[in-house]
Order: C-alpha cells, then structure tokens, then sequence
C-alpha cells in the first residue's frame, strides 16, 4: 500500500510541478510585507510590465490571457518571511520560501474569459497579513 501511494503522489506531484518551455505567458509574482508584486517577463525573462499592489480602483491583480499556458514564478526576497500564492478557484496553493523560486504552469479555461478570482496569501506572515489580497484577472487572449 505504502509503495502504490508513493508511485500516485510521484506521478501527481511530475504533472503538477511541470514548467514547459513553450509557456505563452510568462510572470513572475514577487511577494514581501505586505504586498504581492506581479512582473510580466518576455521569452527571455526580462521584465516588460509591472503590476504593483495593493488592489486599487484601477487595479493591482495579476491579468493572465484565458485559453493560454502561463508560466508563473514565485519569489520572496531571502530577508523577506515565508508567503503562500493561493487562489481558491484553481486548487492549488504554493508556498513562496525566501530566496527561492518556484515556478508552475497553469492554464485558465477559454469559458472563464472576463472573471476575476481572488487570491491571498495563505500563510501568516505577519501583522498586515490580511491585507496580502490579489485578483486574477482572466481576459481574452487578444
């Protein structure tokens, strides 16, 4: 039984934790106290846009083209706490470690067009913790 779940959860954490290099988008969130920062990078991961927070009138989420893969790298400075990238509407929630970067692809269905998911960050980080809130905002891919 212990060597059946062992071989499941190694083939679910491979399909999970996949970064393909085809990733049509490509952002990277940068978390700290007590704001997520969301950085869209070329083919070359060179910084062509920044989207800065907190969630204001004119914006502050992150907008991922629907329909597309996107890759998404996650940092947290090295001086900086441990922080949680979490959207409850794709089941999924990655810790941010100091000094290291996480990356995953995901895609947003083409049918989820024009919706906006709340994120937060999920792990207690500190006084202002509550106020780590981001959108996802899914938009059409032109």
């Amino acid at each position: 039984l212990v060597i059946f779940m062992f071989i499941v959860s190694w083939q679910t954490l491979n399909s999970v934790d996949v970064n393909s290099p085809d990733a049509q988008t490509k952002i990277r969130a940068v978390a700290g106290q007590f704001q997520w920062t969301f950085e869209y990078l070329d083919q070359d991961d060179k910084t062509v846009y920044t989207e800065y927070q907190p969630l204001t009138e004119k914006g502050g989420g992150m907008y991922v083209p629907a329909g597309r893969k996107v890759q998404l790298a996650l940092f947290v400075s090295p001086k900086d706490v441990i922080h949680a990238f979490y959207v409850p509407q794709f089941l999924f929630k990655r810790d941010v470690v100091p000094g290291r970067t996480t990356a995953f692809d995901f895609t947003v269905n083409e049918s989820d067009a024009g919706q906006t998911f709340r994120g937060q960050c999920a792990e207690l980080c500190g006084t202002l913790h509550s106020t780590m809130l981001f959108d996802v905002k899914a938009v059409s891919p032109s």
